[in-house]
């Protein structure tokens, strides 16, 4: 989890790679277990700010922001926008487009949580399972400036893959993640990042091996307890450990490289994950961040940058 992150500010701060702030609502299942760890977690205020380049000047302007202004009692944020004085008809726009697509994506959560008690599964939700996010959107007739300045626009950062990867993925996926409680519940985080996380789930095992790569994992009858299987794995200095179970937490690709003899089924299974490399740059500059006068100046939000002509 924290192979990524980075220290900044000679080692006074550590910047979670990619972003690991996260919504309760729809996850909680990690809640539970940071629970069960004792690990610490706070609500943060959710800030956003959607930029616009235009790489012929270099110029970004800030086309809209948006802040859950937390309230302690509720235990809800409020959306609060700012659209720093661009054209009213393309904020208007914008602006419906975003209810709307909160609203059905609340909607669909809702129908599917349904279907699913009455044994149908994801049938009763708005969207067929089989449809794209981009085939959604166009079929519903959302505006550009929605679909690529705002909605691929923060989902390439949380899905940390480029526009055409957004495009493809399933609309009910997307609609089930924002349906969530993502619209009034903001964001929360763990205190001190990542890395703490890593060190309480570490600090009762006897033995972490750093530096260690895996050449191969086997599984294999063994012969002196009684016809078992166990699991060999060996690191790439030769040195062999034995297990009675093995759990491979990391990609499908890296997965099947580590494994000595994979099954026609295993390697099937593996093989079916797509990679994408999606570079992330850590930066201080300030064009991206609310200008002065604004209600979220000083307040250190999660910009995304769009170009100011798309190609679709």
């Amino acid at each position: 989890m924290d192979a990524a992150s980075v220290s900044v500010l000679d080692g006074k701060a550590r910047v979670d790679v990619p972003m690991r702030g996260f919504f309760p609502g729809y996850y909680p299942t990690l809640v539970r277990f940071y629970r069960l760890l004792g690990v610490e977690f706070y609500k943060r205020k959710h800030t956003v700010i959607f930029c616009r380049l235009n790489q012929a000047t270099e110029e970004i302007k800030p086309l809209f922001s948006y802040s859950n202004v937390l309230r302690g009692v509720l235990g809800f944020g409020v959306p609060i926008p700012d659209f720093h004085g661009n054209d009213p008809l393309t904020i208007l726009r914008l602006t419906y487009d975003w209810l709307r697509f909160f609203y059905r994506a609340h909607d669909h959560v809702r129908l599917t949580k349904e279907g699913r008690g009455k044994g149908t599964g994801i049938k009763l939700g708005l969207v067929n399972p089989d449809t794209t996010i981009h085939e959604y959107l166009k079929r519903n007739n959302y505006c550009d400036a929605f679909i690529y300045d705002s909605l691929y626009a923060m989902l390439t950062g949380l899905c940390t893959c480029p526009y055409e990867d957004c495009k493809a993925y399933p609309a009910s996926v997307i609609l089930e993640f924002y349906g969530s409680g993502v619209l009034f519940e903001g964001t929360s985080a763990v205190s001190g990042g990542v890395q703490r996380v890593c060190k309480t789930m570490s600090k009762t095992i006897p033995y972490i091996h750093l530096q260690t790569p895996v050449a191969s994992v086997e599984s294999f009858v063994d012969e002196k307890s009684d016809g078992q299987v166990k699991v060999r794995v060996v690191d790439s200095k030769g040195t062999e450990y034995l297990f009675d179970h093995v759990v491979i937490a990391s990609q499908g690709n890296q997965a099947l490289a580590m494994l000595k003899n994979p099954s026609p089924e295993e390697a099937a299974a593996l093989q079916s994950f797509k990679y994408v490399k999606a570079p992330t740059y850590i930066h201080t500059d300030k064009r991206v961040m609310p200008s002065e006068g604004s209600f979220i100046c000083g307040v250190s939000p999660a910009s995304f940058l769009t170009f100011l002509r798309h190609h679709h």
